[in-house]
């Protein structure tokens, strides 16, 4: 008999499926990404994983255009508000 599907698997199959092969590596490698995409800081990045090196941790992390925009317009703004440019 098969077990009753889930919530995911009803709302999203693929993610549900991807979720299945999910690994405790792909976790580390999320869990590196999910707050940079947030706004923290690389290095409290390597803090929560434990890194003793900065060049391990960007091993874990994917290029995002949407986060280098941010941080390009974020120190943008401040230089302008500041008077710097």
């Amino acid at each position: 008999m098969r077990a009753p599907r889930n919530n995911l698997e009803r709302a999203d199959p693929s993610a549900a499926a991807d979720l299945r092969r999910a690994s405790t590596h792909w976790l580390r490698h999320t869990h590196a990404n999910h707050p940079l995409d947030a706004g923290s800081d690389l290095r409290d990045v390597q803090t929560n994983l434990g890194h003793t090196s900065l060049s391990t941790t960007t091993l874990y992390t994917k290029g995002n255009d949407t986060r280098r925009y941010q941080a390009v317009n974020a120190f943008l703004e401040d230089a302008l508000s500041a008077g710097g440019v």
